[in-house]
């Protein structure tokens, strides 16, 4: 998708990926409203959508159902920037034809629905988050509250990997103004923009 999201201080940047993930979780819920363990979907920071279980080697989940990585594209001096949201879910892939084990699909959660379904249903609600967004003024503490209710890294105890840097091992206890996670271990905490986040039993 290519998002023109025109009168957006920098500030407010960061938060898009995370509000596009939330887009994806509504339309991921819409299509698969009333199925077997879609009331367990949620999301890990930053916006992977991802169903609240273990792996299916029984090691700990969440197990990933799809991704999003978000490009912000400079146009020129006198154009506002444009965001590139590229978008996957996994639907219809059988066991074998995941990479991992905590990869899972939409047939693999109980639910068989068209891809041409989910298509239009995550376009849809992608754009009515950031519609809804811009309606607000671009408010971040609404939308930090609802982020942080429906993200499973929040509250749970997490290993954060990071190029070139020793591992850290806390609890998420919240998103910053700015979309970070924050992580609190014993030496006290740790905000992150990037990095790898795995959750822990």
């Amino acid at each position: 998708m290519v998002l023109r999201p025109e009168s957006m201080a920098n500030g407010q940047w960061g938060w898009l990926p995370l509000v596009i993930g939330l887009g994806v979780l509504d339309g991921v819920r819409a299509v698969t409203s009333g199925s077997g363990g879609t009331d367990r979907m949620a999301l890990k920071w930053p916006n992977d959508v991802v169903v609240d279980a273990p792996a299916r080697d029984g090691s700990a989940g969440p197990r990933k159902l799809g991704g999003i990585l978000v490009e912000r594209v400079p146009l020129g001096s006198e154009q506002s920037p444009v965001v590139v949201a590229g978008i996957g879910v996994n639907v219809d892939q059988g066991a074998a034809e995941l990479p991992t084990p905590v990869a899972t699909s939409l047939r693999q959660e109980g639910v068989e629905v068209a891809r041409e379904e989910v298509l239009a249903a995550l376009m849809s609600s992608v754009l009515r988050r950031i519609q809804q967004w811009r309606s607000q003024e671009w408010a971040l503490d609404p939308l930090r509250r609802e982020y942080s209710r429906e993200c499973l890294s929040v509250g749970s105890q997490v290993r954060v990997v990071r190029h070139a840097q020793p591992d850290f091992v806390g609890k998420g206890s919240a998103v910053d103004a700015e979309g970070r996670l924050v992580v609190t271990g014993v030496a006290g905490d740790l905000t992150i923009s990037s990095g790898d986040v795995f959750h822990l039993r």
